[in-house]
């Protein structure tokens, strides 16, 4: 099962007095100071949490992973993260922290896109081993001496999107102006290192054009749908308000349209209409940018809308998101016809694997399990996709039923109880859906010709 050590740290969250409505809740920083008195041999960082993070050592970004520590059947199974450090730490004074968002396990998530679904609360769990070249070593651990402060994304939900103010961007290194930290239970899970790939920025395209509508609108059309985000360049003077809104069509206007990739029918009635959008307040720094990272969206198509000078194509960039799978196959024939076919088939699989195997990267980014069970011969032509099907069928063995039912969506959020939408747990075991947990195995052994999946899954 690939279990992860015990990390031998405490679970520590923020202190909210007001987290804010569902769906649009801030980031927090957590951070402590360490204290390196030696000449460092080696530095090891291990990170989890419940919800998303992003670690940082001395103010720099640690490793290049997005998403992390990802959605796994998180009642049952929780990944864990492993970097090396050395190079970020320095002698004396050093800050090792992390930025903490809702993800999939506060946030919304799945085709009902509840809030709370796995706890009300986010937390971190991290453990910095650093061995000296004397060969002593030191160890730090998440507990109660962390501190925590709001940081400038006041609001971020994976689906909903993200709200940042620059002007609000917190000093790592000014701990003693942070708050105390909550320490909270352990709930259990086992925590786990993962077969898959890191989810990544992948690709990054330029627009194909930049359209005005007004004054003080454009309309940027990247020239492919893509699971991700935009980066923006130009935020303006200090104060300056940008929203960008994400959608796969324009209406007849030739404006961003979320219509039919929104539907309210669907939804428990508590939903916000907050949707793929993106809300940025300038600095008024040099070469100041915006890049949200706690959150993705499906699209080709960007309406920004503020009180810019212009928009063009060297200020939008749209970063391609999702697991780094490698390739390890590709098609081409002599009718480009087929060959035009073939690639939008192939960019519908790379905007739908994000972290797991989704149905849409938009209004759900649900694992439906009879999703994959079609796909993943196709996907096992173009990709190595074994570690990415096998930690699924992991988290798809973890969420099954007390009877046996193997459930339609993996991970499975719902508890399995009358919460919204009721009808849920009647449909599980479908065939199908449920013959995804024999299906897709056998076609990884069939195409690896590795039995260990197969024995696993048996």
């Amino acid at each position: 099962m690939n279990r992860s050590p015990d990390l031998d740290a405490t679970w520590i969250g923020p202190v909210e007095p007001d987290g804010g409505p569902d769906r649009h809740r801030p980031a927090y920083q957590l951070a402590r100071s360490v204290t390196v008195d030696g000449e460092v041999l080696e530095a090891v960082l291990h990170v989890t949490a419940h919800g998303l993070y992003e670690a940082f050592v001395n103010g720099e970004r640690v490793g290049d992973a997005e998403l992390t520590p990802g959605w796994t059947a998180y009642r049952s199974r929780l990944q864990v993260q492993t970097f090396t450090v050395t190079d970020l730490l320095m002698p004396g004074d050093n800050v090792v922290g992390a930025l903490l968002s809702d993800g999939w396990w506060r946030g919304q998530n799945s085709g009902p896109r509840r809030a709370n679904d796995y706890g009300a609360t986010t937390a971190l769990l991290a453990r910095l081993e650093v061995t000296y070249e004397s060969g002593s070593t030191l160890v730090v651990v998440s507990d109660g001496s962390w501190r925590s402060t709001p940081s400038h994304i006041l609001a971020a939900d994976l689906i909903a999107g993200e709200v940042h103010d620059l002007r609000r961007r917190r000093a790592w290194n000014q701990l003693d102006t942070w708050s105390t930290v909550r320490v909270e239970e352990p709930t259990g899970e086992t925590l786990v290192t993962s077969p898959a790939p890191e989810v990544r920025r992948i690709e990054e395209l330029r627009p194909v054009s930049v359209r005005q509508l007004a004054q003080d609108r454009w309309v940027v059309d990247v020239g492919q749908n893509i699971c991700g985000w935009a980066r923006l360049e130009r935020l303006g003077p200090a104060g300056t308000t940008v929203t960008l809104t994400y959608g796969e069509w324009l209406d007849s206007a030739g404006d961003v349209t979320q219509d039919h990739i929104n539907p309210p029918d669907f939804r428990d009635p508590g939903v916000s209409p907050y949707f793929q959008t993106d809300t940025v307040v300038s600095a008024g720094r040099p070469a100041e940018s915006f890049e949200p990272r706690h959150s993705t969206k499906g699209f080709q198509y960007v309406r920004v809308v503020g009180d810019l000078e212009g928009v063009d194509t060297d200020d939008v960039t749209a970063v391609v998101v999702h697991t780094d799978l490698d390739r390890i196959g590709g098609f081409e024939c002599s009718d480009e016809r087929i060959n035009a076919l073939h690639r939008i088939s192939e960019w519908s699989l790379r905007g739908n694997v994000c972290d797991i195997p989704t149905d849409c990267p938009t209004r759900e980014r649900a694992g439906w399990t009879g999703d994959w069970l079609v796909r993943v011969e196709t996907a096992s032509f173009l990709y190595d996709v074994y570690g990415f099907s096998q930690k699924w069928l992991r988290d798809l063995a973890a969420d099954q039923r007390p009877d046996g039912r193997v459930g339609n969506l993996v991970p499975e959020s719902h508890p399995g109880d009358g919460r919204f939408p009721a009808i849920w747990p009647l449909n599980e075991g479908s065939a199908g859906w449920g013959d995804a947990a024999v299906h897709v195995p056998w076609t990884l052994y069939r195409t690896r010709g590795d039995a260990t999946v197969l024995a696993e899954q048996y």
